[in-house]
């Protein structure tokens, strides 16, 4: 049999676990939270977690003015019109492409497409940048 060489700390009232904890520390892993929860329902035969209380939405905003609201609606709407522009920036590309390579295969001028896609990009950018500004107000 071997001999425990313990700290003086370590040591209460002459009492020292094998792994080298006092009674004090050592951690009782027999009951965890889940087989305690697991004993309660086998003992009720029911779940009784509580369900958080019901509130609700209108009480969310009961301190906010109809000027809160204009604004909580603004946000919402250039929320939407941001979320809408990225497909449409796709959507856009994807016809500038198409363009791209029917240029290449000799089917037409690519000078003035490319132009009118630079300004429809330039406008749509412009229309991001603003809607994203207008949705954080």
């Amino acid at each position: 049999m071997t001999e425990t060489k313990v700290s003086p700390d370590l040591e209460k009232n002459g009492t020292v676990i094998e792994n080298g904890l006092s009674e004090e520390t050592a951690i009782d892993l027999s009951d965890t939270d889940d087989d305690k929860k697991d004993k309660k329902k086998k003992k009720d035969g029911k779940d009784d977690e509580e369900k958080p209380e019901m509130v609700p939405f209108r009480t969310y905003y009961r301190y906010a003015t109809k000027l809160d609201g204009f604004y909580i609606v603004v946000a919402m709407f250039f929320g939407a019109v941001k979320g809408f522009a990225w497909p449409s920036i796709m959507i856009v590309f994807g016809k500038m492409i198409d363009d791209l390579v029917g240029a290449a295969g000799g089917t037409g001028e690519i000078g003035e497409s490319m132009a009118l896609f630079a300004y429809i990009y330039v406008g749509m950018g412009f229309v991001n940048i603003a809607a994203g500004y207008f949705s954080t107000l």
